[in-house]
């Protein structure tokens, strides 16, 4: 008998042992696993649990409340040189800069140990532009039949009226740089599609906007629905892209409902964040804590 293991709906491994390591997994990230049976003919129903892995864990040179939340500052300094002297005043140079909320697990000897509450594996170079503000995405066939909302949050598509398929939905902009064919890429879309919304009812891509010319598409996978989960395609780009303007796009075909969260695409050969579990804050001076992993750097403000 084999076993058929699935993660977030798509198939990563099929074995005959009742054990499996599944590698790859992010930090403080929710996952659908799945495990069916397969005899060579049929495969049976799919079991599945929904799990979320731990944050990152670090250690602070300073006593916090339990259980209080605190803020730390990502940053990263490409060029390896950090001016610890000045920061976290000015962080001159560094890059990806974001804040990162974290919860005190516990507090002793005037150190505190804190769990990040958020993956920060988005800290790689993100190809699209105003992907943190889904306010940002334009409206594609907008006059169609589809009505958007956009919150601080997600962008939502709802579809209804139509008696034939047409492409109604969203684009945002790429980082204007030339995209080569074969060129490797990982986009990741938070998703969240409604029961009423037929299987591979739209689709993802990306494309020159003036040419049409298509690089990378997918269709949307067969699940699940009324629940968000996170969408990973790497893909190879199948032309070369110059005009990059409004070129992620994610679309429905018919009618039916769906949000899309704040969407990744990154070089699939880019280094993730070398930042490591049980990272050790120090003093700094002037109040500050800083933890560094390579050219990496967490500021605890």
């Amino acid at each position: 008998m084999q076993y058929r293991i699935y993660k977030d709906n798509v198939k990563i491994k099929e074995t005959t042992s009742k054990q499996v390591e599944i590698a790859g997994l992010k930090p403080k990230t929710t996952y659908t696993l799945g495990v069916s049976a397969y005899n060579g003919l049929r495969e049976s129903t799919r079991a599945t649990i929904t799990m979320t892995t731990r944050g990152l864990v670090m250690t602070v040179d300073k006593s916090l409340p339990v259980n209080s939340e605190v803020t730390l500052e990502y940053v990263e300094y490409p060029l390896g040189s950090v001016p610890i002297g000045t920061e976290p005043a000015g962080m001159f140079g560094g890059g990806n800069r974001k804040k990162l909320k974290a919860r005190v697990l516990s507090s002793a000897n005037g150190s505190s140990t804190l769990e990040l509450l958020q993956a920060i594996e988005d800290t790689k170079t993100n190809l699209i532009v105003d992907a943190d503000d889904p306010k940002k995405w334009f409206k594609v066939n907008a006059v169609s039949g589809g009505v958007f909302n956009f919150t601080d949050e997600y962008a939502e598509l709802t579809v209804s009226g139509l008696t034939q398929d047409r492409w109604i939905g969203f684009s945002m902009n790429i980082i204007p740089k030339v995209i080569n064919a074969g060129d490797e890429f990982t986009i990741s879309v938070p998703l969240y599609i409604s029961s009423s919304t037929p299987y591979q009812a739209g689709a993802v891509c990306i494309k020159e906007h003036a040419s049409g010319k298509v690089a990378i598409a997918q269709n949307l996978p067969d699940g699940p629905k009324d629940k968000w989960f996170n969408l990973e395609l790497t893909k190879s780009a199948g032309v070369k892209l110059t005009d990059t303007s409004q070129s992620f796009y994610l679309f429905l075909g018919r009618n039916g409902s769906i949000k899309a969260g704040k969407p990744t695409m990154y070089y699939t050969k880019e280094a993730q964040s070398s930042f490591k579990d049980n990272a050790h804050l120090a003093n700094i001076g002037n109040g500050s804590l800083a933890a560094f992993d390579g050219y990496k750097a967490v500021y605890l403000k």
